[in-house]
């Protein structure tokens, strides 16, 4: 015949079980669903990553650099106001566009 304080005790574990089991269960659902939509928000974080280092490599590649001019040729240059107009409107900064030798 088994001990009646053990029978009691494992009932009581039983019950306290089942009825915790059944609190929990909708949190361990929502918690899922936040993992899920934890690892698709790192994806998608990973995959703009990578596209914006393809943008800014291809921004990079496109941008136009500045001939080598020699110092000679640089105090030959007559700088005009119609060469200075267009550069002003599409940079905003002349200093930048003209190159940094010229202050």
């Amino acid at each position: 015949m088994p001990n009646l304080g053990s029978v009691i005790r494992g009932e009581f574990t039983r019950l306290s079980r089942r009825s915790t089991e059944a609190l929990f269960m909708p949190l361990k659902k929502d918690v899922s669903e936040l993992k899920r939509i934890v690892v698709d928000q790192r994806r998608s974080i990973e995959a703009l990553t990578r596209a914006n280092a393809r943008l800014i490599a291809d921004l990079n590649s496109r941008i136009a650099r500045l001939p080598e001019v020699s110092e000679q040729e640089a105090q030959k240059v007559r700088i005009s106001p119609r060469l200075i107009k267009p550069r002003e409107a599409g940079s905003g900064s002349l200093r930048r566009s003209l190159g940094s030798s010229w202050a």
